[in-house]
């Protein structure tokens, strides 16, 4: 869940130095300075949007390709919460979850085994 809210550390750095540069000089509203300030904080605004949006949206297709593998597999999905589960392990931990799947037999392929077996702390 956390992971939602974290953005680059570069656009904290820059917002960071614009907020404490501003905070220094504290030039008029009609100086070129302030304005300087104003364009690059709707600029660091708009570059935090855009990165957020493309990382959501990324993150979107990655949860819908799993979710089309776990169909394909046939995997039997017996846990509690079918949304969370894809929130809870990251790209690679999903990647030994699926081979962990693909090496159960057809007919048992269950999604909480897998975990356990790979990630066993991911379901505590």
């Amino acid at each position: 869940m956390l992971r939602r809210f974290r953005t680059s550390p570069l656009l904290w750095l820059i917002w960071s130095v614009l907020l404490l540069a501003y905070v220094t000089l504290l030039p008029p509203p009609s100086s070129f300075t302030f304005w300087a300030f104003a364009t690059a904080g709707v600029a660091a605004t708009i570059a935090q949007m855009v990165h957020s949006y493309r990382k959501a949206t990324w993150e979107q297709e990655t949860i819908f390709e799993w979710n089309e593998r776990l169909v394909a597999l046939g995997a039997i999905f017996d846990l509690n919460d079918r949304q969370d589960v894809f929130e809870v392990l990251d790209a690679q931990q999903w990647e030994d979850v699926l081979v962990a799947l693909e090496k159960m037999p057809s007919g048992s392929r269950s999604l909480r085994q897998a975990i356990l077996h790979t990630h066993p702390s991911a379901l505590q």
